[in-house]
């Protein structure tokens, strides 16, 4: 992702492209805290004695899980964390069974049900333990579904255990007790079951009988309880069973006409009640649990010979989840089962809750899956958006991102020399300020910056749809590739559009690169089944190919390209750098290899390559795959992006651990200038250094300085090391 910076000669000049990348791939192995989020998937074990286990509710900061654990006969329910693992939580006095359903936004609220003759609601904390929330009037039993985020308001129901079962939808607090929500149709026989309440407590979803079956509702003290109708041209029925954190998105199960035995639906107000398909032509249902905190992922299930757990966004439809976690962030499923049903997901919509075919002697068990950041993510787009996570390094002197700083350090250093040559000054446009441009995909704008960290412009180009990865192009304006909407857009440095879509993608991109001709190189695919591959483009944006390297990839993110005809491509999906031809060459599939989530790419204009391993810190590499430093970036564990300058500093965006994201200094040779030098920051997915020399004088230097630059192996490596290379030495390891 980075371009040439400055004019084209200047380009051609300091041949520095630099690219990066982002792309979900994870390791297994990772704490499972609001502050790190690492793709991972979790078995949820069962309690002894037992050989089966379900998840049913996650926590809203994703920590906590709840659901049941099951012997041959007879369950409990249990609460899970990563550091406690699953603790039983016994029964109700007098009951044999018992299960958790729901859990407050931190974890210390759990509701269920407690069963045997008769059945009853409960509320549990650490304190209480499992307390009966009771019964309406009338009734015998009831059973809690949904809890408030602070736990002050449970919602559920209560019914006649006989038949014809007639039961009421409740809401109960502290203060009031357990009150009927009432029914959409007035019988004896009417049954309203409340599924799930809003984060304040104010909006309760659920289904009611009504004169067209049952039908989903959303009740609130205002409107009272309010039919949501159902799915055009299947039987009129409709369920609602989960709802977004301020209760305007609400999710579901509809027969429709393409999918008459149900279908997934999700309702707004606005939109009225849409349909969400299933995984594959074969699936016959579907249904979905449960939304993030903006209804923007939906999880659930979807039925073909078997069922699966689907991930819902608008971005990328209807998803396999097994997908997600193997194809896109890189998980080996290889010992489990199917994933078979996703019922519950975090606020941000990046961790999931469900139940599958677990890992130990082919039983179900309940599992926690955690996706990395939107991404996007996409989920984000997750992605899709996936994609794209990290990108970019910035800053070739003159030219291009970071990636081919063809040394910031370099590319300035022989401009300097060339300029000396030529007897021209370097005062005034030689010596232009340098910015700092980031790519916030979580905000979905580009801001800018000084590399001291002050702010320009933070929404110098606002429109985008997942930023992930920009560079200049030949002529000094930035290109911004947009993974979400497939492109890449061409603007001013000053934010003008100058042709939002000047390249368009048939795939989700993650990262791109300039060659010294201004050639385009695009990565992309690698996640839900899509194929990984290098798009190429001509200095214009004419396709050259969309399929230019398909081997030796395996979900790509950064990339680079250096002075000599070569691409260098970090392989989030398997851990390496390959490496390869700008004329689409294999070279080495494994120039380097054991990388933990490499992501983004950085070439120095001196044979060296920077690396941002998302697991493992920024590291350091001759072109030939000798490490030079282990750790340039101490005490800032993982990065998602990183950009050189021409003075030995290197910027790096994350860890993505941390949110929202600092940006952090260092020099090259690994000391540590400003762990927070811009703090706040939406995902940095892509970081740009520049701009340097303007073009006119940039055109000065097109002649001499190139000639430098090709011949600066013959210039003696004494004389121009020292000039261009003031990092540390090589460390070992």
């Amino acid at each position: 992702m980075k371009g040439i910076k400055s004019s084209q000669a200047i380009g051609a000049l300091f041949v520095m492209i630099l690219a990066t990348a982002s792309a979900w791939s994870a390791y297994p192995e990772t704490k499972l805290t609001a502050s790190a989020r690492q793709p991972a998937i979790y078995a949820l074990g069962k309690l002894p004695g037992h050989d089966v286990s379900e998840g049913f509710g996650i926590s809203a900061d994703g920590r906590v899980a709840v659901g049941r654990s099951l012997p041959n006969y007879g369950y409990e329910a249990y609460r899970w964390t990563e550091a406690e693992g699953m603790i039983g939580m016994g029964f109700l006095p007098g009951r044999t069974k018992s299960v958790s359903l729901d859990v407050s936004a931190d974890g210390s609220v759990i509701v269920g049900g407690s069963y045997s003759t008769p059945n009853r609601a409960f509320r549990w904390t650490q304190a209480t333990g499992m307390v009966s929330l009771g019964v309406l009037p009338g009734d015998n039993a009831s059973y809690a579904k949904g809890v408030s985020a602070d736990g002050s308001v449970v919602v559920g129901f209560s019914e006649i255990f006989a038949n014809p079962f007639p039961s009421q939808a409740f809401r109960w607090t502290s203060g009031g007790g357990m009150v009927g929500l009432g029914h959409l149709l007035s019988s004896p026989a009417a049954q309203s079951l409340a599924e799930g309440v809003s984060a304040d407590g104010s909006v309760v979803v659920g289904y009611s009988s009504s004169t067209q079956g049952q039908q989903a509702f959303r009740w609130t003290a205002g409107s009272g309880m309010v039919g949501l109708g159902d799915l055009p041209g299947g039987a009129t029925w409709s369920w609602a069973l989960g709802v977004s954190a301020d209760g305007r998105v609400v999710v579901g199960v509809s027969p429709s006409a393409a999918f008459p035995i149900g279908e997934a639906f999700i309702w707004t107000e606005e939109t009225g009640m849409v349909g969400l398909g299933t995984l594959s032509s074969a699936s016959s249902q579907s249904k979905a649990y449960a939304a993030s905190a903006d209804g923007s992922v939906v999880v659930g299930w979807s039925y073909d010979t078997e069922g699966r757990a689907f991930i819902w966004d608008r971005q990328h439809g209807m998803r396999n989840l097994r997908d997600v976690l193997t194809d896109e962030c890189g998980l080996d499923l290889s010992g489990w089962g199917g994933l078979g049903l996703a019922y519950g997901v975090s606020a941000d919509g990046l961790t999931i809750v469900g139940t599958g075919g677990g890992p130990s002697a082919g039983n179900s068990e309940g599992f926690v899956a955690v996706l990395p950041e939107p991404a996007t993510l996409s989920l984000l787009a997750l992605g899709g958006l996936a994609m794209l996570r990290r990108r970019r390094r910035r800053g070739s002197a003159f030219g291009s991102s970071s990636r081919p700083r063809i040394g910031r350090v370099v590319a300035r250093r022989l401009a300097l020399l060339a300029l000396a040559c030529l007897g021209i000054m370097t005062a005034g446009t030689a010596e232009a300020q340098d910015y700092l441009y980031v790519c916030q995909s979580q905000a979905n704008i580009v801001s800018k910056y000084t590399t001291s960290g002050g702010i320009v412009d933070e929404t110098l180009i606002t429109g985008l749809y997942i930023p992930t990865d920009l560079a200049f192009d030949k002529n000094g304006n930035l290109l911004v590739l947009e993974n979400s909407n497939r492109r890449i857009g061409l603007y001013t440095t000053s934010g003008d559009t100058i042709n939002a879509s000047f390249i368009s993608t048939p795939f989700y991109p993650h990262n791109f690169a300039l060659d010294g001709d201004g050639n385009i190189y695009v990565t992309g695919g690698g996640s839900f089944g899509a194929p990984s591959r290098i798009a190429k483009y001509t200095t214009s944006g004419t396709v050259v190919s969309h399929s230019f390297i398909t081997t030796g990839l395996s979900s790509p993110a950064g990339i680079a390209c250096d002075m000599n005809g070569n691409l260098f491509v970090a392989n989030s999906g398997n851990g390496t750098i390959a490496q390869f031809t700008t004329s689409g060459a294999v070279v080495n599939t494994a120039l380097v290899s054991g990388l933990g989530y490499p992501v983004d790419l950085v070439y120095d204009g001196d044979d060296h390559l920077f690396l941002a391993d998302q697991q493992r810190g920024v590291k350091e590499y001759t072109t030939s795959g000798e490490l030079v430093a282990a750790n340039l970036t101490p005490g800032f564990y993982g990065s998602c992006s990183i950009a050189l300058d021409g003075r030995g500093n290197l910027f790096a965006g994350g860890p993505n651990a941390s949110y929202p994201v600092p940006i952090g200094q260092f020099t090259i040779s690994g000391e540590v200038v400003n762990p927070a030098l811009i703090t706040g920051i939406r995902t940095p997915y892509g970081l740009l250094v520049g701009p340097i020399p303007e073009p006119a004088s940039l055109a000065l230097l097109a002649t001499g300085g190139l000639a430098l630059l090709r011949r600066r192996r013959r210039l003696g490596a004494a004389a121009l090391t020292a000039a261009m290379r003031p990092r540390g030495k090589p460390s070992q390891g």
